[in-house]
């Protein structure tokens, strides 16, 4: 979906355009194979899989006086502004790469750059990356606890087995 934020000041017009929802498919030369394998290898060998990943990026345009003025993103019906910091830090190193919680359970990666009388943020949502962190936790904690169950029968048994000796 191609969309455009069009806004007008005193001070000039800014114009956000991109493309909400993005998905970018790699179909040819994306392929799995000559990779080394093991007792837990599950994907098999191809030399025609597609690959894809979302894009779903954020633009905002802040003026000289550190207010957003055009922006793709919002957050309550409102742009996110950046914390405090990332705009000088952008000024004097000419980039500020960062992650930042513009409120609790919301994170968000972004490039920070100065331009003309301002800065562009660029930036997308981390909630996809934590909830993928928070499944590899799940998954280690679930055969941790198998680990563990294996343990204790094989240790009851092998008790029960040495107290039935004579």
């Amino acid at each position: 979906k191609r969309t455009t934020t069009v806004t007008t000041t005193r001070d000039g017009s800014h114009v956000v355009s991109g493309i909400a929802d993005a998905v970018v498919l790699k179909t040819t030369d994306s392929e799995f194979h000559g990779y080394i394998k093991d007792r837990y290898t599950t994907l098999p060998e191809t030399r025609d899989r597609i690959m894809a990943t979302s894009l779903a990026a954020f633009l905002i345009v802040v003026d000289r006086s550190d207010q957003p003025v055009a922006s793709s993103a919002e957050l309550h019906g409102r742009s996110p502004v950046p914390p405090a910091g990332v705009l000088d830090a952008a000024r004097r190193t000419r980039e500020n790469i960062l992650t930042w919680q513009p409120e609790a359970g919301v994170r968000i990666a972004s490039v920070t750059v100065p331009y003309r009388d301002g800065y562009v943020v660029a930036g997308r949502s981390l909630r996809l990356v934590e909830q993928r962190e928070s499944d590899v936790e799940l998954i280690v904690g679930l055969g941790w606890l198998a680990t563990l169950a294996v343990s204790a029968v094989v240790s009851a048994v092998v008790l029960t087995v040495v107290a039935r000796r004579p």
